[in-house]
């Protein structure tokens, strides 16, 4: 009898499990994000920070941007970025330094932005998404750039566990709580889908894309920290 009723409820639980993932999946490929995107940037320039109220504006709470910094400052930092991007990676430790030293100076603003043909890096963006409803986002996202050699090129049935290890590191403290959050990955497609769409919005060429209050910075000053630091003096001393 026992045995009959824990069938039945394992049985409920995987239906409303099934229902659930079909709900969001539906959603998720209703939604035009490119003219959610348009809908935004009408509200908003998306150079600067989505907020809690636009993204409730637009009846998506979970477009909101991840900020290291002030999302109010005069600069607003704004990147584009695959995990499994090399020089994302190597970009990640200037973008750290630069946001300890300047503080609320200034809003760094990360967005994904996953690249055909890199197989880890939605899953490593998913990743992250888990550890951020902990509020380690950013601390997720240093670690894993600073790993990427370890995860970048993991089968699909290895990289969980590797990324479980750096969650751990990254300070993540309810494990199991991460492992169940980065398993239901359908719950970040839509902030991951939506940031992919607002780069092609700002017409994003590649990884890593920076923008300063709007304007797209070059390559040649994406890739020298005293050359962003320059950009960024500049607008503080206007």
């Amino acid at each position: 009898m026992i045995r009959k009723l824990i069938g039945t409820i394992v049985i409920i639980v995987v239906v409303i499990g099934g229902i659930i993932w079909a709900i969001n999946w539906r959603s998720q490929n209703t939604i035009d994000f490119n003219e959610l995107a348009e809908r935004v940037n009408g509200i908003t320039n998306v150079g600067r920070v989505i907020t809690d109220n636009i993204a409730n504006e637009v009846g998506q709470p979970g477009l909101v941007d991840r900020v290291r910094g002030n999302p109010n400052a005069k600069v607003v930092i704004v990147e584009y970025a695959d995990l499994q991007c090399g020089g994302c990676a190597l970009l990640a430790p200037k973008l750290s330094a630069i946001a300890e030293d300047y503080g609320d100076e200034i809003g760094l603003v990360f967005r994904h932005f996953p690249l055909a043909g890199m197989p880890n890096s939605r899953a490593a963006a998913v990743a992250v998404e888990a550890a951020g409803k902990q509020d380690r986002f950013f601390e997720m996202l240093d670690v894993m750039f600073a790993n990427q050699a370890t995860w970048s090129g993991l089968s699909a049935d290895r990289r969980m566990d590797e990324f479980q290890r750096l969650a751990e590191i990254a300070g993540v403290e309810d494990i199991e709580r991460w492992r169940a959050d980065y398993g239901n990955s359908t719950q970040f497609d839509v902030k991951i889908r939506f940031d992919q769409a607002l780069g092609r919005l700002q017409g994003v060429p590649e990884t890593p894309t920076l923008f300063l209050n709007g304007e797209r910075l070059g390559r040649e000053i994406t890739a020298d920290e005293a050359l962003i630091r320059a950009a960024i003096n500049q607008v503080l001393a206007q």
